[in-house]
């Protein structure tokens, strides 16, 4: 039998996706190249926001029209959850599982085979959590490690508490195991993830005990978190993060808002200013971290004043990136029955605006990294403009292309910067720090 996975979404559905495939794996699956080959084909689905819908509907009329006869298709993940039924109305479409259902595909699989018998799961099930090995890893040199699921911090815009869940956190020892696993199966950067790993807490650990215990165990290969909300970001996980060489200087920190009543409105539990003393003390703390964030355009009852002061504290901290997105009332949210009273066609100029901003903000950051020498892991190889050329990153989270043979890749090198254009770096002058693989 042969499997193919499509994966939309976040770091948590490419997570689910690869334990999905560790799965099918030891069930005698082997993966096919094209959907066209599969016997099974599953596409693994985001809620976050309407555009990811869409997209997931529309790749699923794909398959169906190219699997091949007998073939099942599954829809999974957090669109699976909120729609349930009106999926597995969609032609073509055998199974539809949500995120905490993962253990039925098999069973149902097998009898969409044998009987062309539908199946739907939504159930919710806390206890739930794939296991702790290192398969799914399958030699990649960075990989996800979950370190709880859902989220419990009720922010008015978000569906991730309907689709996902309440915050669940897995147990440390679970963690710590599964954070090994992948060490030895080749992973050399690892990321811890949750929907707000701030918030866990599992037996009394929390967040940032979790983090050094993983940290000191796992020597020299690179940990990274993700996602942290500011409302929980504390001193304990910054010193932490200072204290621990292995812990990469790169924090994803989503702002939404520089507005303290669209924050308020959104229930994000803090304001710009308490933001802005986070990133404060983070930077006094971890020289050279790189600061990414999540901004949101548009939101109900933004006014020009709200987005000015956006574009303000945007200027002022200067990330090194960020994700920008328009206002998507998702149903059910709070958000959802407020008064979506800002014209598309502004959203897309405050869009465009706000880019603008954050464009020439990462580019200038960029610009002061050249002639510097960066640590960079060297993760592939490929062709560009009829050259070789390799790719890997910096501990700060940044793209770095430089030449060299395909055997760096696996190894830690040191490179001096040659120029940079947006978020990207060219380098030069490898000389390596560790072995190879």
């Amino acid at each position: 039998m042969k499997y193919y996975i499509e994966t939309f979404g976040c770091q948590m559905n490419v997570y689910d996706s690869g334990k999905l495939e560790e799965t099918l794996r030891e069930n005698e699956f082997s993966e096919a190249s094209i959907p066209a080959e599969a016997d099974l084909i599953v596409v693994n689905t985001c809620s976050v926001r309407r555009h990811a819908e869409d997209r997931a509907f529309a790749r699923i009329g794909e398959l169906c029209l190219v699997r091949k006869t007998g073939a099942v298709l599954a829809v999974c993940g957090c669109m699976a959850q909120r729609l349930g039924s009106d999926i597995l109305k969609k032609r073509g479409v055998d199974i539809v599982i949500g995120p905490d259902a993962y253990p039925v595909l098999l069973a149902a699989f097998e009898k969409a085979r044998e009987s062309g018998a539908k199946a739907l799961d939504t159930t919710r099930n806390p206890e739930f959590r794939f296991g702790s090995s290192g398969k799914h890893v399958a030699g990649n040199l960075r990989a996800f490690v979950s370190i709880m699921k859902g989220c419990s911090n009720g922010c008015s815009f978000c569906i991730v508490p309907a689709v996902r869940g309440p915050a669940v956190s897995r147990p440390c020892q679970e963690v710590e195991e599964e954070v090994m696993a992948v060490a030895r199966a080749g992973a050399r950067d690892i990321t811890l993830i949750g929907q707000n790993v701030n918030a866990y807490r599992s037996d009394g650990v929390s967040f940032a005990e979790l983090l050094g215990s993983i940290a000191e165990a796992a020597g020299e290969v690179r940990i990274r978190f993700t996602t942290s909300h500011p409302r929980d970001m504390n001193d304990c996980v910054i010193k932490t993060m200072s204290g621990h060489g292995n812990i990469c200087e790169h924090l994803h920190l989503p702002l939404q808002s520089g507005s303290d009543r669209v924050l308020e409105r959104m229930r994000r539990g803090y304001t710009a200013d308490q933001y802005r003393g986070i990133v404060g003390a983070v930077r006094e703390s971890v020289p050279g971290i790189s600061i990414t964030t999540d901004i949101m355009v548009g939101f109900p009852g933004e006014t020009a004043e709200d987005f000015e002061a956006t574009c303000r504290l945007v200027e002022e901290i200067e990330f090194d990136s960020a994700f920008m997105f328009k206002f998507s009332p998702r149903p059910g949210t709070e958000a959802a029955s407020m008064d979506d009273d800002v014209p598309q066609s502004e959203k897309e100029r405050r869009l465009s605006r706000l880019a603008g901003i954050e464009h020439n903000a990462s580019s200038a950051k960029s610009a002061r990294l050249v002639g510097k020498t960066l640590e960079v892991l060297i993760e592939s190889q490929k062709t560009k403009n009829g050259e070789k050329v390799l790719l890997g990153k910096t501990r700060c989270n940044r793209t770095v292309h430089l030449k060299g043979p395909a055997e760096c890749i696996g190894e830690t090198v040191n490179v001096t910067i040659e120029s940079s254009k947006g978020i990207s770096l060219k380098g030069s002058s490898l000389q390596s720090q560790s072995g190879r693989r």
